[in-house]
């Protein structure tokens, strides 16, 4: 991104398609929660991992990981 913004204005940067967070893959999402994450935010990751991991192994991981 640093590079991006080297070649290209805030405005062109600004006007870059986005993710929504659960368009992002499953690991990233969980990788993303801090302890400074919302309530909200945590819990629907959580509940991604739920919903669509359907390894019980690595389900268990992610919510250690995520929880």
């Amino acid at each position: 991104m640093d590079d991006y913004l080297l070649a290209h204005s805030a405005q062109e940067f600004e006007a870059l398609p986005r993710l929504d967070d659960d368009q992002l893959p499953l690991e990233d999402a969980v990788e993303m929660l801090t302890p400074e994450t919302k309530k909200k935010e945590r819990n629907a990751t959580l509940a991604r991992i739920v919903a669509e991991e359907t390894d019980l192994a690595e389900r268990e991981r992610l919510l250690k990981k995520g929880g």
